[in-house]
């Protein structure tokens, strides 16, 4: 019976001691799953901070070579504007000239009387004097704009350096 007792006893110990060592285990599995939670916790707070701030540097990056594209396209067009103005002011003389010329100078139809009265002489020199003179309102006309943005963004610069709200007396 002591034997069986002693045996009884090792068999308890020996299971408080296997007890101990899972319970012992158990403590260990939670503090690591603990501390891995906690890193992949910390991960995503990083990942969240990290989104929004490569969003606005995404954003800023995009509106940085936007306003380069639209800059560059500005001064694209302005100069194809200049270009334009510059070849329609070159050739309103030519076209004025031509017209004049055409309508001064043409043959007489078949049929009709190989001479013209002047009356109708009179008119051909007084339409003609009309276009050239429509041609040079509008070469005029689109140099006076041109002028006058000029002179609006000076007059702007003027003003806002020197505060003063009356109109400038220079041309």
């Amino acid at each position: 019976m002591a034997e069986r007792d002693a045996r009884t006893v090792g068999a308890q110990k020996a299971a408080e001691t296997a007890q101990a060592a899972a319970a012992e285990k158990v403590k260990q599995y939670q503090e690591a799953l603990k501390q891995a939670r906690g890193q992949l916790y910390a991960e995503q707070e990083a990942a969240r901070k990290k989104t929004p701030e490569e969003r606005a540097a995404q954003i800023k990056n995009a509106r940085t070579k936007a306003a380069g594209e639209v800059s560059a396209a500005k001064v694209r067009i302005a100069a194809e504007l200049a270009a334009a103005r510059r070849d329609l002011e070159a050739t309103v003389a030519q076209l004025s000239a031509e017209i004049a010329r055409r309508v001064l100078q043409t043959p007489p139809r078949p049929g009709a009387p190989a001479r013209r009265s002047s009356m109708t002489r009179n008119r051909r020199v007084f339409f003609a004097a009309g276009i050239l003179f429509a041609f040079l309102f509008a070469a005029v006309s689109m140099h006076a704009a041109e002028e006058k943005s000029g002179n609006a963004a000076a007059s702007a610069r003027q003003k806002s350096s020197s505060g003063s709200t009356l109109p400038s007396l220079r041309p």
